[in-house]
């Protein structure tokens, strides 16, 4: 509205904001896939296409049977009468209990095993390719199909037994984290944020984040809220904590502040938010300095700097976490056991502070990446609500765990020598193990940085 005011201004920022927004989501939607090539890729030597293409066939016959399979299995097997084809996995309506565990891949219903089933896919890629390459066992009648063609052929069976393996355990997987997201919903302040956010972060490599996330945001767990202005009800984080930001907007905009504050002093759990976007904004960054600082001077190259500052850079526009966050979480186990930690701390403090500034309100707005700190921060609570002092609160709180993330993680990947994009072992990357296994080893993280460069 204010950038509307504008002329050409406001419909030329709204028309290129959209379009770069749908660029966006294509890579990040589809991040999995690329995550399968170039696992496959850089574990066979980044020389070779065979076992790219065979990462790719691997990714796109997993989504598909496990598609598939599910419509058995949940449909006739497990008796859902509702479920008739692969599209109604992911309908509430016609799936309602197990529906969180399903997303649509490239167009198809499958499981949500995330960047973490697509680094398997890369893996045994990787695997089939260098074991079966060079496979001439079969009849001369069927000589066609030896060598590197086998590896198709052997392809659909490593598909076709992980596909069976994630029928059996993701059900069990998914339903046991809806269960405990409600138990944690229902034990009020401190309990609730600390456990949102703790299964949040443990859970955001393998995708299943998405399974716990939605019992929050679409689901009375995350809360109900009636419009008095529109007089209608939504529940979940989703529409619930937008819906409130505009009612109280709406009820300072025409002077009603009883009706403003009123909203403002009842309890509500939009607070399980903050610490998603206090991370974008100032301790991934944090972690990334500290990361960088940890890289010997004379390695501080222009393209390290420019991949660190770029990845950044993308990660507090846009308030998601996984570029940074993939850049330690496959490089060092303590790292990311660090972040689970400070995250499941941050998640509190909205309770904590609630608790100093007797402000259940506090702390309770979307600020996922800069546009939002600008529009919603800076000129809804600041601004418009005139709580300026809340801002500051924010700023001061958010530098010093800025400080915090970089301290502590240049002194971990200082004292453990932890390898990272920039401090690879010299000559790492022209070592080559003669086996899978030794290549695995080998490897180190060397490889993992090289996947997250590519």
């Amino acid at each position: 509205m204010l950038l509307g005011g504008i002329p050409f201004v406001g419909d030329g920022f709204a028309f290129f904001g959209k379009y770069l927004n749908v660029g966006g989501w294509v890579i990040l939607s589809n991040l999995p896939i690329f995550f399968a090539l170039c696992v496959a890729s850089s574990l066979t030597g980044n020389k070779q296409a065979g076992p790219v293409i065979i990462a790719g066939l691997f990714f796109l016959m997993l989504h598909k049977l496990c598609g598939e399979l599910s419509v058995w299995y949940f449909g006739t097997f497990k008796g859902i009468d509702t479920i008739n084809n692969a599209m109604d996995l992911v309908s509430v309506t016609a799936n309602p209990d197990y529906a969180d565990i399903f997303q649509v891949v490239l167009g198809m219903p499958t499981f949500r095993v995330g960047i973490v089933g697509a680094i398997v896919v890369g893996i045994l890629s990787a695997q089939i390719w260098e074991k079966y390459k060079t496979f001439d066992k079969l009849p001369m009648a069927l000589d066609f199909f030896n060598g590197q063609r086998f590896c198709v052929i052997v392809t659909f069976f490593y598909a076709f037994a992980f596909a069976l393996v994630l029928l059996v355990v993701w059900p069990l997987v998914g339903v046991g984290l809806d269960n405990f997201s409600v138990w944690a919903a229902n034990n009020g302040d401190y309990v609730a944020p600390f456990f949102k956010t703790l299964l949040e972060v443990i859970l955001r490599p393998i995708g299943m984040h998405h399974v716990t996330n939605s019992v929050w945001e679409y689901t009375p767990v995350g809360g109900e809220f009636y419009s008095e202005l529109k007089d209608m009800s939504v529940i979940g984080l989703h529409q619930m904590c937008p819906a409130r930001m505009d009612e109280i907007i709406q009820y300072v905009n025409i002077g009603d502040m009883a009706n403003a504050n009123a909203l403002m002093e009842q309890p509500q759990m939009c607070k399980v938010m903050f610490a998603a976007d206090f991370h974008g904004i100032f301790t991934l960054p944090g972690a990334a300095l500290g990361m960088y600082l940890a890289i010997p001077k004379e390695r501080r190259t222009p393209k390290v700097k420019s991949i660190y500052l770029s990845t950044t850079l993308a990660v507090v526009f846009t308030g998601f976490s996984e570029p940074l966050e993939f850049m330690f979480v496959f490089a060092s186990p303590i790292l990311y056991g660090v972040n689970v930690v400070y995250q499941s701390i941050i998640a509190m403090i909205p309770d904590l502070y609630s608790d100093i500034f007797n402000d259940p309100s506090i702390m309770t707005w979307y600020l996922r990446g800069i546009p939002n700190v600008i529009t919603t921060g800076v000129l809804s609570v600041g601004y418009i609500m005139g709580r300026w002092w809340e801002m500051i609160v924010w700023l001061v709180t958010g530098i010093a765990w800025f400080g915090i993330y970089a301290g502590t993680f240049n002194y971990i990947i200082r004292k453990k020598d932890i390898i990272i994009l920039g401090r690879e072992k010299e000559g790492a990357e022209e070592e080559e193990s003669e086996s899978f296994i030794g290549k695995m080893a080998g490897q180190s993280n060397t490889r993992v940085e090289g996947i997250i460069a590519a």
